[in-house]
């Protein structure tokens, strides 16, 4: 088991820099670690650019980059930069943060906008106090304060691209991110003033299968791990499974394993 001090969320480096007109900062991520060890870097005044395999991004004051070690990235000064560049950091460490970081920036890029977020600058003001010298350092406030930076920023991720999406690329959204909702197909597409057939097209094209066939799936795996891992009734499972009824429930099951949804949990015991 590992020892708590490298299970909890916590800071593992931070700072607050200044590099004038004439100086040189560059890092290649590549050969830095531990690889666990993700980043926050907002530049406050002038501007930074991020690299990795995919582009080549220009930061300005007000956005942020996040990267982390071991992967192969850059980040810096721009070249021929004539302007002093301010930037302010923290770098994260924990059980689950590597994957957390992985999943936002898979979903909202590398390098995000936050200006206007003060959410997002006071929860990393937070966490410099904790983490200085003289901060308290308790490690539990500590893992707190990063949860909840590290939610912010999704939060804010979401808000920004949810700003800019179509209605039926909400719609689809909606759908990806809780299939085992009881909704229907025709009450998104309603909530969104979409028609279920344009919301079919667009979905199908960007998930490579029909809604239907993606949220049935879903709720069918859901319902199974229920059946297998809990006591809760069976109309109980299928409610939290998003299907309408036991009934619709019971014969997935049977579709899918040959059994009722008692003998599964029957097996399973």
């Amino acid at each position: 088991m590992l020892p708590e001090r490298q299970v909890l969320w916590r800071v593992g480096g931070f700072g607050d820099d200044y590099y004038p007109p004439s100086s040189v900062w560059y890092w290649e991520n590549a050969h830095r670690g531990p690889s666990s060890h993700c980043f926050f870097q907002m530049i406050t005044k002038g501007e930074g650019l991020y690299t990795d395999d995919h582009e080549r991004t220009v930061v300005p004051a007000g956005s942020a980059m996040l990267f982390a070690y071991g992967e192969r990235s850059t980040y810096g000064k721009s070249p021929g930069s004539t302007k002093g560049l301010h930037t302010k950091w923290v770098g994260l460490l924990g059980l689950g943060v590597q994957e957390h970081w992985a999943s936002l920036r898979k979903r909202h890029g590398s390098v995000i906008d936050i200006r206007g977020n003060e959410q997002i600058t006071s929860g990393m003001d937070r966490l410099h106090e904790l983490a200085a010298p003289r901060g308290t350092n308790d490690p539990v406030e500590m893992a707190a304060a990063a949860h909840d930076f590290v939610m912010a920023l999704f939060r804010h991720a979401h808000d920004v691209r949810y700003a800019v999406q179509s209605p039926v690329e909400r719609a689809v959204e909606q759908l990806l991110r809780n299939p085992t909702v009881g909704w229907s197909l025709k009450e998104v597409a309603a909530e969104h003033q979409v028609s279920r057939e344009h919301l079919t097209r667009v979905f199908t094209k960007r998930v490579g299968k029909p809604p239907g066939q993606v949220l049935n799936e879903a709720r069918l795996r859901r319902a199974l791990h229920l059946l297998r891992n809990t006591a809760l009734p069976v109309y109980e499972v299928a409610r939290q499974s998003g299907f309408a009824s036991a009934h619709t429930m019971a014969r997935r099951v049977k579709q899918e394993t040959n059994m009722s949804p008692m003998s599964v949990r029957e097996l399973s015991g």
